[in-house]
């Protein structure tokens, strides 16, 4: 099936002043090169080291100089403005293009639920494997939906099948591009191999990828070891991630939106790092989904003021840095 190519045009909402930014920005360094961020993939130390970073590796704590910061930066590929970006599909058609220096906004569905409505019974229970499959097909059917990034979980699979189980679900039901959980390189491995066989092969795949996933930083200042070698196979695999934060200002960093996008562009910044140290020239892209911390309800209020405002900032950051970005909406 070939999709109508719906898009929506936003009114570039900016929170920050270009002045602002650079001195977020600046701050940002400044944090990564006194401070570092922590990292304890044996892998990834190996290769940020190699790049140039100052790796301690009794604390794993890695900070980066202002050169490799620039030489990352400057490594990251951007096309010219106006050019359109093309969006590769599971069946290596053209699902929709992003527009370079444009306001364009795409959908995507997200959330991992753990509760479902049943739309028929209007029962609430445990999402399963046929809720992946049948939310991934109702997406596939609505052109303004490009990207299906996991909206339930599989409850009804085996624990340490369930993001293979998943994968499957998508693969079979949806045809533009997805992502999914990734919870170990063992598990990422055959993801890609399904991934592989589906494209008609690696090269084929690496061609045309309809696949993205995350590196998400744990604020403040830390990455996961599984998901520093995940990014590492993904890289491999010919697909950039995207460096997605998700702090909760309050709690797991400054309560101040200034404050709160400085640690959150370091986080960024050092993914970008990162991604260059396993491969100069990978495509990199930035999110974030950062908000306030309840603290009576002990939890983000996604889709608050605060909220729209941390995603705003991003959008900003990624025009400043020249890539794309994934920003949550409530």
């Amino acid at each position: 099936m070939i999709y109508v190519d719906k898009k929506a045009h936003g009114w570039g909402l900016e929170v920050l002043t270009q002045d602002e930014i650079q001195r977020i920005h600046d701050s940002a360094c400044r944090v990564l090169r006194e401070t570092g961020v922590y990292m304890a993939s044996k892998d990834a130390q190996d290769y940020m080291e190699a790049f140039g970073c100052d790796v301690d590796r009794e604390t794993n704590i890695i900070k980066i100089p202002q050169s490799v910061i620039d030489k990352a930066l400057d490594a990251i590929p951007r096309a010219p403005a106006g050019y359109q970006v093309p969006q590769w599909g599971r069946d290596g058609e053209l699902v929709t293009t992003i527009g370079v220096g444009e306001n364009d906004i795409q959908f995507s569905c997200s959330g991992v639920c753990t509760s479902y409505l049943d739309p028929y019974t209007g029962e609430r229970r445990e999402p399963t494997w046929k809720d992946v499959a049948d939310t991934a097909r109702l997406c596939d059917a609505i052109p303004e939906i490009y990207n299906y990034q996991i909206a339930v979980s599989a409850e009804d699979v085996p624990k340490e099948l369930m993001c293979l189980c998943q994968e499957a679900a998508i693969l079979k039901n949806y045809t533009k591009v997805h992502s999914n959980m990734n919870e170990s390189p063992w598990i990422f491995e055959r993801m890609l191999k399904m991934m592989f066989a589906v494209a008609g092969g690696k090269e084929a795949f690496r061609e045309k990828p309809f696949f993205g996933y995350g590196l998400d930083p744990i604020s403040p200042l830390s990455f996961d070891t599984n998901e520093l070698d995940m990014t590492i196979m993904g890289i491999k695999a010919g697909v950039g991630p995207c460096v997605f934060t998700d702090m909760q200002s309050g709690a797991t960093g400054p309560a101040t939106l200034a404050g709160a996008l400085v640690v959150t562009t370091a986080e960024t910044l050092a993914g970008f790092v990162f991604a260059q140290s396993v491969e100069l020239g990978t495509p990199v892209t930035m999110g974030s989904s950062s908000s306030t911390f309840d603290m009576r309800a002990m939890s983000a209020p996604i889709g608050s003021a605060e909220h729209a405002l941390y995603s705003c900032a991003t959008t900003q950051f990624a025009k400043f840095y020249g890539v794309g970005c994934s920003a949550g909406g409530g």
